[in-house]
């Protein structure tokens, strides 16, 4: 079985009105920079197949009980789409484990339709690799963003190509992180844009042996400008009075411990909170007068919310975040 993508006439009516592409278009992750993940156009029947298209030609093994247990826990990029024009992410390469998935090779296609097919432009091999199995358990999501008349697509080490949109070749390989390529830093999510062409983007460094069970190297918030110049600001310094990374947090009882709480006045153990990070697939919202809306999140450091008339508890469990900061980059 492979993953699939059927075209309908819902898509043709995004796709190839060329009269309304510039309010159809979805060009990153939930359309635009606010993320509002809508258009305002009522959408045809999904009664013909106008292309149909393998993408992931691994979906058998990821669902197999050593893998996804018949679950396909797999991210995958939103087609973008603009005009006539359709980019996709397409999967090659080799799949063994979920534990090893960064065996596979992710990459960009451009579409576009001509005389009602989609017909493909051109391919771009990503060297991008998604972070460790081990804290997510879905595959990553690789995801790329169009802006200012190019494709931006992940990289590796935490840099991001910048594609020629027409042909797919490449512009210029940015690396906000010196002149070489960092293994240990990974694009942690979607590429966002704003109305000025900005690119921001989640990055994290993460330790070469165990990374999930010890603290984070680092992790930044990172903004590409148009001239291909680019700003980090470490998560540490956009969430100020955050917990620390060696401040204690509660973390969660012990299961054999169930039902929780294990009494009313229960105190749940502590743990370090861990340096402040992003999450993993979170892209940056950006508002319309230029603030950044992100999720960082300490490890350590979590609310679980109860079930109806239970007291709220901490627990240890990867969380997206107590703090959302605002500021500019």
């Amino acid at each position: 079985m492979f993953r699939r993508l059927f075209f309908s006439f819902t898509l043709i009516a995004l796709a190839s009105l060329t009269l309304y592409a510039q309010s159809l278009s979805w060009t990153q992750w939930s359309k635009d920079p606010q993320h509002t993940g809508e258009i305002n156009v009522a959408g045809q029947g999904l009664n013909s197949v106008l292309a149909d298209l393998v993408y992931d030609p691994f979906v058998d093994i990821e669902k197999n009980p050593s893998n996804g247990d018949g679950d396909l826990l797999v991210h995958y990029q939103t087609p973008l789409t603009d005009g006539d024009d359709v980019f996709m992410e397409f999967k090659s390469g080799t799949y063994t484990t979920m534990t090893n998935w960064e065996a596979q090779t992710w990459n960009q296609k451009r579409f576009h339709w001509e005389s009602g097919q989609l017909v493909e432009k051109w391919t771009f091999q990503s060297d991008w690799k998604p972070v460790p199995f081990g804290s997510p358990s879905w595959e990553p999501v690789y995801h790329a963003v169009l802006a200012g008349g190019y494709v931006y697509d992940p990289g590796f080490g935490g840099t991001v190509y910048k594609l020629d949109r027409a042909t797919g070749a490449v512009i210029a390989r940015i690396n906000p992180f010196g002149n070489s390529v960092d293994a240990k830093i990974f694009v942690a999510g979607p590429l966002s844009a704003d109305n000025a062409g900005n690119i921001y983007y989640n990055a994290i460094k993460l330790a070469n042996n165990n990374p999930w069970s010890v603290d984070v190297i680092n992790s930044w918030l990172v903004k590409i400008a148009p001239d291909n110049t680019a700003r980090t600001a470490t998560f540490t310094s956009l969430t100020p009075g955050a917990p620390a990374a060696k401040d204690q947090c509660n973390v969660g009882f012990s299961n054999r411990l169930l039902p929780w709480p294990p009494s009313p006045n229960a105190i749940p153990p502590t743990a370090d909170c861990g340096t402040q990070r992003p999450g993993i697939n979170i892209a940056p919202a950006i508002a319309p007068d230029d603030h950044l809306c992100r999720q960082p999140c300490a490890p350590s450091h979590a609310l679980l919310l109860p079930r109806r008339g239970q007291p709220r508890l901490n627990a240890k469990v990867e969380r997206l975040a107590a703090w959302t900061a605002q500021r500019r980059l």
